[in-house]
């Protein structure tokens, strides 16, 4: 399930049939106890078998019965991505076309901390597919692979996270979990790259 929260702290719940999520609702009237609310109450509520309160959950929140694994929220340790550099930037991606040394592909060249919705993990771009036109979104023809992308172009790449999965899906289904920024200086700069996932299952 996942659980977005505004700032007058307003959840909306959603669950699948294999579990369901306990939803008890307190009313801000004195000895008023109830299991629903209308639009327009106040309500203080509690999600789960243990109980999330309001200081537990936040936007991009997402629960679910990890012992199970067919309920578990999935996750995701690399992806396929849009990336667009800012025109200003002083930043590039460089990824050879062909592993070098002992480690993967660009994880030596672009491996930093990268923005996700709900958490900042260590990535790197591990190919970059081909440049991207903008206007159409679709990939130019090149002769040669493309080993590096400058400030101002779009590219096709496959990012992987150096550490383990988090929940992420493609922008097309839930834009809220579906891109990422990156930073300069290592993650701790400004921004420089802006991303939108376009497949998680492209392996």
């Amino acid at each position: 399930a996942v659980v977005s929260t505004q700032s007058t702290w307003k959840a909306v719940v959603s669950t699948q049939s294999t579990w369901k999520a306990v939803v008890s609702t307190q009313s801000t009237w004195a000895n008023k106890n109830t299991k629903q609310a209308v639009a327009g109450e106040r309500v203080e509520i509690t999600v789960g078998e243990q109980g999330c309160s309001a200081n537990m959950i936040f936007a991009g929140s997402v629960m679910g019965k990890a012992r199970a694994d067919s309920n578990a929220p999935q996750t995701v340790t690399e992806f396929e991505a849009d990336v667009s550099i800012l025109a200003d930037a002083k930043f590039s991606i460089d990824v050879k076309a062909t592993n070098v040394g002992s480690l993967f592909r660009g994880e030596e060249t672009t491996e930093q901390p990268f923005d996700f919705p709900l958490v900042s993990a260590p990535a790197y771009f591990d190919k970059i597919l081909g440049l991207v036109n903008p206007n159409t979104g679709k990939l130019l023809k090149s002769k040669k692979p493309v080993e590096s992308v400058m400030p101002g172009q779009t590219a096709k790449v496959t990012v992987r996270l150096s550490g383990e999965g988090i929940p992420l899906d493609e922008y097309a289904k839930f834009r809220e979990t579906g891109r990422f920024l990156v930073r300069g200086d290592q993650g701790q700069g400004s921004l420089v790259a802006v991303g939108k996932i376009t497949s998680t299952d492209w392996m």
